[in-house]
């Protein structure tokens, strides 16, 4: 092997003893430890499963939401009857048209209910949104009830 050739080894593995280090005969090397959660993390990725605590909370969330929006849409059909005849038709046809999406909102809290871990993200955000379309709809609806003074 030449000098030339030599020199270049030499410099190559200092180099790389530079860049990767060694450890001394006197320090034992540093093993590094994972680092530990001192909180439990709430937010997840899609595809991550929360914890069993933070579903059963929004699942309440929402079924409380879902509760309250029926109550309301009961205020509604119970007054349709007070609406004076030129409107009562269409109103029952839009009150229709809020009970089917009830009915959805229904069927998604239901199976978000009885969900394992796989897919309740995209169960939990169906019902999410089946939930504000059934918010708009009911506003649209009691907006076009007389109000009372």
């Amino acid at each position: 092997m030449s000098i030339g050739k030599l020199t270049l080894n030499i410099l190559m593995m200092a180099c790389l003893i530079g860049l990767l280090g060694c450890p001394s005969e006197q320090e034992p090397p540093v093993e590094e430890t994972p680092r530990q959660e001192t909180t439990p993390q709430t937010e997840t990725t899609p595809g991550m499963s929360q914890p069993d605590n933070a579903k059963e909370t929004l699942q309440e969330h929402l079924q409380n939401q879902y509760t309250m929006l029926e109550q309301n849409i009961q205020e509604l059909q119970n007054k349709i009857e007070e609406v004076p005849d030129e409107s009562k038709e269409e109103l029952k046809q839009m009150m229709q048209n809020l009970q089917r999406q009830r009915n959805i909102a229904q069927e998604r809290l239901d199976a978000l209910g009885t969900s394992a871990n796989e897919g309740w993200e995209q169960l939990k955000d169906g019902a999410e949104e089946a939930l504000n379309d059934l918010q708009n709809t009911y506003e649209q609806v009691a907006s076009r009830f007389p109000q009372e003074q």
